[in-house]
């Protein structure tokens, strides 16, 4: 008989809404959190019971974690910068064509849209 998992299990989901309060959670929650950044592989992981922590910190609320900026001559891309706002814009236009190119090679437009950068760099695997 088939075993159904598509149900996620239940955690206590928190949404900081500053750097200082996501860091607060952090540090409350250190032996049991999963950190929610996009939260597309991160849903596929709960769903399928992968990890299973008792505490979600959902990082998509803290506005100090989204955009591009120039940082003396590089470029600073925020944690929760969707990768189609990487795409366009200007500064990695301009500057950036290898970031550009491999931001565009990264899945559909719709994943894209949704995906972000510190989605797919990192990973908590504490739980």
């Amino acid at each position: 008989m088939a075993v159904i998992r598509d149900i996620i299990p239940a955690f206590e989901l928190f949404q900081p809404t500053s750097i200082d309060d996501a860091i607060r959670l952090l540090e409350a929650h250190r032996d049991d959190y999963w950190v929610l950044a996009g939260g597309l592989d991160s849903m596929d992981w709960l769903k399928d019971r992968l990890r299973r922590p008792r505490s979600v910190i959902d990082l998509s609320r803290i506005p100090e974690l989204v955009g591009v900026k120039d940082a003396n001559g590089g470029v600073e891309i925020g944690a929760m910068t969707p990768l189609t706002d990487v795409v366009r814009h200007p500064l990695i236009r301009e500057r950036f064509g290898l970031l550009l190119e491999a931001a565009e090679l990264v899945a559909s437009p719709q994943i894209r849209n949704q995906g972000t950068i510190g989605g797919n760099v990192s990973q908590d695997t504490r739980c």
